[in-house]
């Protein structure tokens, strides 16, 4: 048995080097230095050094905030000023909606600004579906709960306030009204999910309440800026730019958190015309 003081010189000694890895997840959602761009710059730099490796995983396109400055191109700058090499590696491999490839696109032209939105053919993988209210979307979506132990969540565009006031907050369509989901909240089946709610989450079906900040009109899908109650999309925080892709963004966050499948409602009568139109099945033909 070693004495006590060569035990404690050996702890002492130094230990070989292991390669230090860093996983920096939703690098998109990364905030601002308050000292501008090249800290922005340096604070990126700064998590480099941390580890031999650093590995950001971000999606621009899933990007919530006008502030977020989780970019490739900020990777890129930050680390050529430190002289480090980078290698950026696409994942086209889906891991959500049931492996369905076709449902990521069809969503991506929903979505874009030039208004290419299809209609959507069912792939055997992932279900898509339209109700005609949100009373009927939140039965559909309980008798998947119920029946086949499926995980279902209810979610919706940020065009309620966003408070946990009874009085004034959640979500209200007619005479159905839902709060808003909150940390306080246990169940998530009576309460609704925004797009940071949901955000890096994922459940076998999902019911999404289109709100009248995205509509259809003329052919085109559109925002309308003035019908989001996001504070962090007023005048003074995001320009009309911003606003149209992080309105944008944000429904994309909701329409692919499911596995199995998504039911669709809009509260804008002419858009859930037009969705009706791309969307052949109907909640009332899968009870």
């Amino acid at each position: 048995v070693a004495p006590r003081e060569l035990a404690t010189e050996v702890a002492r000694l130094p230990q070989p080097h292991e390669p230090r890895l860093l996983v920096f997840d939703d690098g998109q959602s990364l905030r601002p230095a308050a000292a501008g761009s090249q800290a922005d710059r340096f604070r990126m730099g700064e998590l480099m050094s941390a580890a031999d490796v650093s590995v950001f995983i971000l999606d621009e396109e899933s990007t919530l905030s006008p502030g977020a400055v989780g970019t490739v191109a900020l990777i890129r700058e930050a680390a050529k000023a430190r002289l480090l090499p980078v290698e950026v590696m696409a994942l086209h491999t889906c891991v959500r909606t049931g492996g369905s490839t076709a449902y990521p696109r069809w969503v991506s032209a929903l979505l874009a600004p030039d208004g290419n939105a299809t209609s959507w053919t069912e792939d055997g993988r992932h279900t898509v579906l339209t109700a005609d209210g949100p009373e009927e979307m939140e039965t559909f979506l309980k008798a998947r709960r119920e029946q086949g132990g499926m995980t279902t969540r209810t979610t919706a565009g940020i065009c309620w306030p966003l408070t946990s006031d009874s009085a004034s907050g959640g979500v209200r369509v007619g005479e159905w009204r839902r709060p808003w989901w909150l940390p306080r909240h246990d169940a998530l089946t009576e309460t609704v999910g925004s797009a940071y709610d949901v955000h890096g989450y994922e459940f076998d079906w999902c019911g999404v309440l289109i709100g009248p900040d995205f509509v259809q009109r003329d052919g085109r899908w559109t925002t309308v800026r003035e019908a989001s109650l996001n504070p962090e999309l007023s005048p003074d925080a995001a320009t009309d730019r911003q606003a149209d892709r992080l309105i944008r963004n944000a429904y994309r966050v909701l329409l692919t958190r499911s596995r199995t499948g998504v039911v669709l409602f809009s509260t804008d009568p002419e858009t859930q015309e037009a969705l009706r139109r791309l969307v052949p099945g109907r909640v009332s033909d899968h009870r």
